[in-house]
């Protein structure tokens, strides 16, 4: 098989440079400790992760209480939705929403649909069925068998039975189709790289068929591209007439030598199949806790109308050094800047590497930040759980609250259709 050179992008996104903008210095090692061939994390990362949760970060849980302290002075916001109450415990933030399950549950999407909740994951270890995307559909209490919902992968991608590696899904409902964003490993790459896709349905279960013959982004120049998101906003550059836009993060961390990572944006087509527009880099690591790898963008509208960027940042995702943050956006093409004097959840008794995070805006309006840490703390408990952490909204931005109960997905709608009367005949004499 014929590599395609990895100086030269596939599909650059439109107007976007060839090059790697200027950015913060990279932090990171020429090679990160406990990475096995392919670029997964070798069997000694998972031990080398529990020590690092033992050891702690009581500089950054500081951190979290110094930005707790600043959240509790200030005015709650006008919003027509009642806001917690600030979590006070940084080394107790957020609540266990599934666990427990006999599958690894890796950068968890939340999609409410027809009475139950469907959760979306990047390809996982111990997945019996070795789906590309496995998919479980319940309700916090209950979920159902895994189903693969995309099983068929495009002709630029490798599956899962060979090795390859579908992440970070996220399904968007746009008109009456629903349209699955991930990122595949490039079969024409020897080195595992990753470009964006799309894929449609017309149920959120799927099966989802893939979109066109080439990727929907590709930037080989910037080491490929992960953590893909549709983002709408009618108030955006372009308003309501394309109120669409796609946020990702470019893997530049995926060079050698690593170089830092960028969060993107770029108009999406109104269909969600298509850029639309120019992409642009829009946010870049700002403090040493958000280097070398900063990744998994998630742009939220906040009850008033702005502009949030939640990340994951700081050395991999499999280290006690990563974290989540938020950053404040001038609109969905940025620019975007780090938001309070520190990360928002950082390593706690909950779990160990808390990242890969999805905003989930619940059937109560409540807002989550749904994650899966590297491990829990749970003794003999090598499958990542998804955690939740409730986010609450004042005058000031967003903070930690507390979690309460997960909510439960609304009861299905069932519109029955009134019987016709039935005609009424008169007996005539």
């Amino acid at each position: 098989m014929t590599s395609a050179p990895a100086t030269e992008d596939l599909l650059l996104p439109i107007g976007a440079p060839s090059s790697s903008p200027g950015g913060v210095a990279d932090a990171g090692p020429a090679e990160a400790p406990g990475w096995g061939p392919g670029g997964d994390p070798a069997p000694k990362a998972r031990s080398w992760g529990r020590r690092a949760l033992k050891v702690g970060s009581a500089v950054m849980v500081a951190a979290v209480l110094i930005a707790t302290a600043l959240i509790l002075t200030a005015t709650p916001a006008t919003s027509p939705v009642p806001q917690p109450q600030p979590v006070l415990d940084a080394n107790a933030p957020g609540i266990a929403v599934i666990s427990g399950l006999p599958i690894d549950l890796p950068d968890p999407m939340f999609l409410t649909a027809g009475g139950q909740y469907h959760v979306y994951l990047s390809t996982a270890f111990a997945d019996p069925i070795r789906a590309n995307l496995p998919e479980l559909t319940g309700s916090p209490d209950h979920w159902g068998q895994v189903t693969d919902a995309l099983p068929v992968l495009p002709s630029w991608a490798r599956p899962a039975r060979r090795g390859g590696k579908t992440w970070d899904p996220y399904v968007q409902k746009i008109g009456s189709v629903y349209l699955l964003y991930y990122s595949a490993t490039l079969k024409a790459i020897r080195r595992p790289t990753h470009c964006l896709g799309v894929a449609r349905s017309s149920s959120p279960s799927g099966p989802f068929v893939p979109v066109g013959a080439e990727p929907l982004v590709c930037q080989l120049s910037q080491g490929g591209d992960i953590d893909v998101q549709p983002f709408y906003d009618p108030n955006g550059p372009a308003g309501g007439r394309h109120p669409w836009y796609l946020i990702w993060k470019s893997d530049n961390n995926n060079l050698r030598p690593h170089k830092p990572t960028a969060i993107w944006a770029a108009p999406l087509s109104n269909d969600g199949l298509a850029l639309a527009g120019p992409a642009t880099v829009i946010f870049r690591a700002e403090h040493t806790w958000q280097a070398p790898v900063l990744e998994a963008p998630q742009m939220v509208r906040s009850p008033d109308g702005r502009v949030w960027l939640f990340f994951s940042s700081g050395t991999s995702f499999y280290t006690a050094r990563y974290v989540m943050g938020v950053a404040a956006c001038a609109g969905p093409l940025g620019a975007c800047h780090t938001f309070g004097p520190g990360p928002l959840v950082v390593t706690n008794s909950q779990g160990a590497g808390p990242g890969e995070e999805t905003a989930f805006i619940a059937p109560d309006q409540s807002y989550w930040l749904l994650y899966s840490p590297w491990h829990t703390g749970i003794p003999l408990e090598p499958l990542r759980p998804v955690e939740g952490v409730r986010i609450g909204w004042n005058l000031v931005g967003p903070y930690v609250a507390v979690g309460g109960q997960f909510p439960a997905p609304p009861p299905l709608q069932v519109h029955r259709v009134p019987p016709r009367p039935r005609p009424s005949f008169r007996r005539f004499r």
